[in-house]
C-alpha cells in the first residue's frame, strides 16, 4: 500500500432503532485493524472489499442511543453523539468538496477551512448525522489516467461510439478512482469528522466525472463512458454507500423517531430526458409512504429542485459547438426542458404527501456552489428549501452570481403552483461564499446556514 495516505475511519449511518444506532465503520488497511466496542452492545461484525488493489475492512455494529458513546478503532477512540429517543437531531449538510481543476496530491492552502469550522462547531455542539449531499470528490480528472481515454475524449462525437473499453482502461479508471478518494479522505480535519459523524452520502455527476447522465446519447451509450460508469460505481459502493447493497439506484430512507430522512438518487438512472427513471419513482413512492407518520421529512436532492428557470439560455446555448460543459450542466437542472415534465409530476408528489400526512417536508441541495433559499407552496401548503454553498468549490464569478440574482422570479408552475427564490435583507437571492448548512430537527424545524466569516446565520 502506498504510505502517502493517512487512514482513519469513515462511519455511516444504517438506520436508527428504539435502543440503538446502527452504524459501518470502513477503514482501508493491508492489515486486519483492531476494533473494540467498549459498552454494551458490544457485538460486531466484519467483512472486506478489495478495490483496485485496495483493501478495505467494514464494521458493522451498534451505538447504544445513550448521549455520547465511542468506538475503538487501531487503537484510537472515536466518540460519537448518538440522540436519546426524543431527543432533537443536529444534521450537518455539504455539497461540492473539491473543484474541477483540483490536485489533493497538493492541496490548495484554505482547502479545509470550512471543515474546521464545522470541527469547532461539533466540539460545542455536536452533529449526529452528516448529509453529504453530492460531488462529495471531483473525479473529472479520469480522462487522464490512461492515454487511450484522454485520445477517446479528443475524438470527434460521433466517432467515439464505435471505441472499445479495453481492461487496461479499466485498471486505469479503478486505480485513479481509488486514489483520487484515499486522498480526500486522508485530509485531516475531513477525516476526523467523518470518523466521529455518521455520514449519509449521495453522488452526482463529478463523483463519476462531468457532466455524466447528460451527454448525448452517442456518448452516453458508448462503451466507454458506460465502463468508467461502472468503475465509478464500484468506487462508490465502498467509499460512499458500505452500508447497504444496492444495484439500480442507491437512494437510502432513513427514520430518526418522527423525522424522515429520504436521498433519492439522481444519477445512476439519469440521462438527457429522464431524472429518475422507473425505479427511482418506485423508490420515492415506497419511501414517502413509510414516512406518513413522521412529523418531519428531509428531502435531499443532489440538484436543486427549486431554482431560477434557465431553460431559455439552455435552448440558446444547444445549438454552439464548444459549449459542452454549459449545456451539461444546464441539462442538470430539473427547470431544464429536458426534464419540465418529471419536475411537475414530482412537484404535485410531494405537495399531495404533505397535504395527506402534515409533516413539514425541507428540501435540502447544494451543486451550484452557491446558499440560496427557495419555495414552493400549492394553496395553504408550502414547502421550503435551503441550497448548501459549496464547502471547498469555489463561488462562481461575482458578475454571474449578479445575474443570476437579476433572473431570480416569482412563476407560476402548471396554474397551480407558486414558486420562486427568497430574497434576504440585501435583495439578493444568491449568497456567493464557502459554507455548509447545520440545522436541528426538533418540533418545529429550524435552520442557519454557517458560512466563512468563520461563522453567521442567514435567516
Amino acid at each position: 500500500m502506498d504510505m502517502m495516505f493517512s487512514f482513519e475511519p469513515v462511519l455511516f449511518l444504517r438506520r436508527c432503532e428504539p435502543d440503538n444506532w446502527a452504524l459501518t465503520a470502513v477503514i482501508c488497511s493491508d492489515k486486519l485493524p483492531s476494533f473494540a466496542l467498549p459498552q454494551e452492545p458490544s457485538e460486531f461484525q466484519s467483512r472486506t472489499m478489495k478495490y483496485a488493489g485496495f483493501t478495505f475492512h467494514v464494521f458493522d455494529f451498534k451505538l447504544r442511543r445513550n448521549g455520547v458513546s465511542r468506538y475503538i478503532c487501531n487503537e484510537i477512540e472515536y466518540r460519537v453523539a448518538v440522540p436519546e429517543q426524543g431527543e432533537s437531531i443536529n444534521i450537518s449538510l455539504t455539497a461540492c468538496n473539491g473543484s474541477e481543476c483540483e490536485n489533493l496530491k497538493s492541496p490548495r492552502p484554505g482547502r479545509e477551512n470550512i471543515w474546521q469550522i464545522m470541527w469547532e462547531n461539533h466540539q460545542t455542539k455536536p452533529y449526529h448525522v452528516l448529509l453529504q449531499g453530492g460531488d462529495q470528490i471531483y473525479n473529472d480528472a479520469v480522462w487522464d489516467s490512461h492515454p487511450m481515454l484522454k485520445a477517446w475524449s479528443d475524438r470527434l462525437p460521433w466517432s467515439r461510439y464505435r471505441a472499445e473499453f479495453s481492461t487496461e482502461m479499466l485498471a486505469a479508471a479503478r486505480q485513479f478512482y481509488a486514489e483520487n478518494y484515499l486522498q480526500l479522505w486522508s485530509l485531516p480535519i475531513q477525516a476526523k469528522l467523518q470518523a466521529s459523524i455518521p455520514s449519509l452520502m449521495m453522488w452526482d455527476d463529478h463523483d463519476i466525472f462531468d457532466g455524466y447522465g447528460s451527454y448525448r446519447g452517442y456518448d452516453s451509450n458508448s462503451a466507454v463512458v458506460k465502463g468508467l460508469f461502472g468503475a465509478a460505481k464500484e468506487a462508490f459502493r465502498i467509499f460512499q454507500t458500505p452500508q447497504y447493497p444496492w444495484e439500480d439506484h442507491a437512494g437510502v430512507a432513513v427514520k430518526i423517531d418522527k423525522l424522515g430522512i429520504l436521498i433519492p438518487d439522481l444519477r445512476t438512472q439519469r440521462t438527457r430526458h429522464q431524472v429518475l427513471g422507473a425505479v427511482g419513482w418506485e423508490f420515492i413512492h415506497k419511501s414517502l409512504k413509510s414516512f406518513q407518520d413522521c412529523r418531519q421529512v428531509i428531502l435531499v436532492m443532489t440538484v436543486p429542485f427549486i431554482n431560477t428557470d434557465l431553460s431559455l439560455i439552455e435552448r440558446i446555448l444547444i445549438a454552439p459547438p464548444g459549449q459542452q460543459m454549459y449545456q451539461d450542466d444546464l441539462r442538470d437542472q430539473w427547470r431544464s426542458f429536458g426534464h419540465r415534465n418529471e419536475w411537475q409530476k414530482l412537484a404535485h408528489t410531494l405537495m399531495d404527501f404533505v397535504e395527506q400526512s402534515s409533516a413539514e417536508l425541507t428540501l435540502l441541495s447544494g451543486e451550484i456552489h452557491l446558499g440560496a433559499k427557495g419555495f414552493m407552496s400549492r394553496g395553504n401548503t408550502t414547502i421550503n428549501q435551503l441550497i448548501t454553498p459549496g464547502i471547498a468549490h469555489p463561488p462562481p464569478p461575482k458578475k454571474l452570481v449578479r445575474f443570476l440574482n437579476y433572473l431570480a422570479k416569482e412563476s407560476v408552475l402548471d396554474g397551480t403552483f407558486k414558486i420562486g427564490m427568497s430574497r434576504n435583507s440585501n435583495g439578493e437571492t444568491y449568497i456567493p461564499e464557502n459554507g455548509y448548512i447545520s440545522m436541528q430537527a426538533a418540533e418545529t424545524f429550524r435552520y442557519k446556514y454557517v458560512l466563512n466569516r468563520p461563522v453567521s446565520s442567514h435567516d
